[in-house]
């Protein structure tokens, strides 16, 4: 079994917003998992991943708030973020902004280039990511100049969600279920197909 890409959209908004996020950020970070998705990036697993972290925070994700902020205050030439446990869904949350960017790992040298249709990394384990912080800042477009191999990723590229991602599908409709009203005797009443008396 395999979903549209607009499936997964609707079920991450419906997570996002069961996790506890605003309308708002729900939006972006739903569009930004099936944005990584549609790339053959692990979007699904990102987001999943972050919004159990917000379940087991006081406070909202602090990377997250650092990239409505990028969002919302152009022209930023270059900032550090110190806490990035999600550098992927990160980088595709910055893919509206329809310019190039360049994101390097301190003390690391993990690398991803964000440009309006693509992103690219130097490093394929993206389960690995020791707690440094993150170098943000403009670029002109092309790759940096490295000795490094980059693996490019072209968003907009697949159409479905594979088979494979069932695991993280399911803890995301484990959030959005909070989202659903309960049962109750009245709605079974007047449900579709239900009630006591026959309108057709």
């Amino acid at each position: 079994m395999s979903w549209s890409l607009s499936e997964c959209r609707a079920l991450s908004l419906k997570a996002a917003r069961g996790a506890g996020l605003s309308w708002g950020l729900a939006e972006e970070v739903s569009n930004a998992a099936v944005t990584l998705e549609s790339a053959a990036l692990p979007g699904l697993k990102s987001l999943s991943r972050s919004l159990n972290q917000l379940e087991n925070s006081e406070d909202s994700l602090p990377w997250l708030l650092h990239a409505t902020y990028l969002l919302d205050s152009q022209p930023i030439e270059s900032v550090t973020i110190p806490l990035l446990d999600e550098p992927l869904l990160f980088a595709a949350l910055l893919l509206p902004l329809g310019k190039s960017f360049s994101m390097v790992q301190q003390s690391i040298g993990n690398s991803i280039v964000i440009k309006p249709d693509s992103l690219a990394t130097n490093w394929q384990d993206f389960d690995l990511n020791e707690k440094k912080p993150w170098h943000w800042h403009t670029i002109d477009g092309s790759m940096p100049s490295t000795d490094q191999t980059f693996t490019q990723y072209y968003v907009n590229t697949h159409s479905r969600i594979p088979e494979d991602r069932i695991i993280w599908i399911q803890v995301l409709e484990n959030l959005a279920s909070r989202t659903y009203a309960p049962d109750t005797e009245e709605s079974r009443i007047k449900g579709a197909g239900a009630g006591l008396t026959d309108n057709d």
